[in-house]
C-alpha cells in the first residue's frame, strides 16, 4: 500500500505487499544464512553504508538490524544458537560495496548476506549473487531497477516506481498540477524514477519542464536550482535522499523559489526539517502505507524511540520488526 502524507511526517508501521517468494523466507533453512562461527552461534553476514552519502539509512537499518538479533537472542535464538552481525561498510560506493561483499563470501560462505546499500552497490553485488546462488537480500536499495536484477536479489523496501508512479498520478488527479519538474538522484536509481513519474504524468496530459540530476552529498545545487526555476513549474518532484533533498528545497527559498514540493520515502525523515526548517512547508510525499494499530510495531516503535531517541524510519522497522527478514509477509523482488 503506499501512503499520501501532508505536513509534518508520522513514522508508522508499514506491513509490506504480500508479493511472496517463499524461496527466501521458506525454502532458505536459517541455519544457512551465515557459517556457523561455533556451535553456540549463526553469523548473518551484513554489507551496510556506514559512511558515504547514504550513512543516515545505513545507521537506521542497522539499529533496527541490533535490536531484532537482540530480540531474537533474548529468546534463545534459534535452535539454541545466538544470532550475530558482522557487518562490512560499503561505504555508499559500489566497488567498495563489492569488495565487502566478495570478503563476506569468501570468510562464511553464506547462504544469505544482506546488502542494506544503495541502489548502485545492490546492481553491482546481483550479478555476483546469481553466479555463486547466494540470496542477495535488501531492505533499503528502491531503484526500480532492482527489481530485474537477478533470481537471488529480493528486498523488502517497496520499488521506488510504485512511489513515484503514484506521486505523478496524484499530482494531476488530485493537486490539478500540469507543469512539473523533476529533480533526481544522480546514480542508478534516477533513471528509473524519472521514467515512472514521465510515463504516468504525460499520459494525464501534464508536462514535465525540467529533469535535473544531483550527486549525491554535495552541499551546493544552486545550478540546478536555477534551471529548474527558468522552467517555470508548479510543482517540483524530489526523488532525493534526505540531505539532498532538504539543501535543494532551502537553496530554493533562498532565491525566492517556493514552488509546491512532492516527494517520497527517502525524504521521511527529521533531518529533512533540521537542514531546511520552514521551507519544506506545504511539503507532500507518498510513503510505504502500514497500520500504526499493529501493536507489534507500536512495540517496536516504542522500545526503538527509547533506545535511539527518535520514531524509526523505514529502513529501521523494515530490519527491526519481529520475523525479517524470514517471514514470507516482508519479502518480494
Amino acid at each position: 500500500m503506499i501512503a499520501l502524507c501532508e505536513g509534518p511526517v508520522r513514522l508508522d508501521s508499514r506491513p509490506l505487499i504480500a508479493v511472496v517468494l517463499a524461496f527466501l523466507c521458506i525454502v532458505v533453512p536459517i541455519a544457512w544464512v551465515g557459517a556457523i562461527a561455533d556451535r553456540s552461534e549463526i553469523v548473518i553476514p551484513v554489507v551496510v553504508d556506514q559512511t558515504g552519502p547514504i550513512a543516515l539509512y545505513g545507521k537506521w537499518a542497522v539499529d533496527g538490524m541490533a535490536m531484532a538479533v537482540e530480540d531474537i537472542n533474548a529468546k534463545r535464538g534459534i535452535n539454541n544458537r545466538k544470532l550475530r552481525l558482522v557487518i562490512e561498510d560499503g561505504q555508499s560506493a559500489p566497488q567498495i560495496g563489492v569488495s565487502a561483499f566478495q570478503r563476506l563470501l569468501s570468510l562464511y560462505h553464506p547462504g544469505v548476506i544482506v546488502v542494506a546499500t544503495n541502489t548502485g552497490t545492490v546492481m553491482a553485488c546481483a550479478p555476483i549473487a546469481d553466479n555463486k546462488h547466494v540470496v542477495l537480500f535488501t531492505p533499503i536499495a528502491s531503484g526500480p531497477n532492482v527489481t530485474q536484477a537477478g533470481d537471488f536479489v529480493f528486498r523488502n523496501r517497496v520499488s521506488g516506481y510504485y512511489e513515484a508512479s503514484e506521486m505523478a498520478r496524484l499530482a494531476a488527479e488530485r493537486f490539478g498540477l500540469n507543469r512539473v519538474a523533476l529533480a533526481v538522484i544522480n546514480n542508478e536509481a534516477g533513471p528509473g524514477y524519472i521514467k515512472a513519474f514521465e510515463d504516468v504524468f504525460q499520459s494525464k496530459g501534464g508536462v514535465i519542464t525540467e529533469s535535473v540530476l544531483l550527486d549525491p552529498a554535495k552541499t551546493d545545487y544552486r545550478t540546478q536550482v536555477l534551471k529548474v526555476r527558468k522552467s517555470d513549474p508548479a510543482a517540483v518532484f524530489l526523488a532525493l535522499t534526505v540531505k539532498e533533498a532538504a539543501t535543494f528545497i532551502k537553496q530554493s527559498q533562498e532565491i525566492g523559489f517556493r514552488p509546491k514540493w512532492l516527494s517520497m520515502t527517502t525524504i521521511q525523515s527529521d533531518e529533512l526539517f533540521k537542514i531546511a526548517g520552514k521551507a519544506t512547508e506545504g511539503l507532500v510525499f507518498v510513503a510505504e502505507g502500514g497500520d500504526e494499530g499493529n501493536p507489534e510495531y507500536r512495540d517496536f516503535a516504542a522500545r526503538y524511540k527509547k533506545r535511539f531517541g527518535s520514531l524509526p524510519a523505514n529502513c529501521a522497522s523494515d530490519t527491526g520488526r519481529p520475523g525479517w527478514p524470514y517471514h514470507p509477509r516482508y519479502c518480494w523482488q
